[in-house]
């Protein structure tokens, strides 16, 4: 299961923008909130649960 692996540290997730336009990436680097999304119990981001008003 992934979550375990970035759990661990064997797997990171690295965010990113495309530019369409000349092709390049540009990697933003891990979520500052990674530890938190990773150990989360929910299926939702915390951002769509506090706009859909959960936790």
């Amino acid at each position: 299961m992934k979550v375990i692996q970035v759990r661990s540290g064997e797997l990171e997730i690295q965010g990113g923008v495309y530019d369409l336009k000349s092709g390049r990436v540009e990697f933003l680097g891990q979520s500052p909130m990674q530890s938190k999304l990773v150990n989360s119990t929910t299926k939702a981001a915390p951002s769509l649960q506090q706009a859909i008003g959960g936790a």
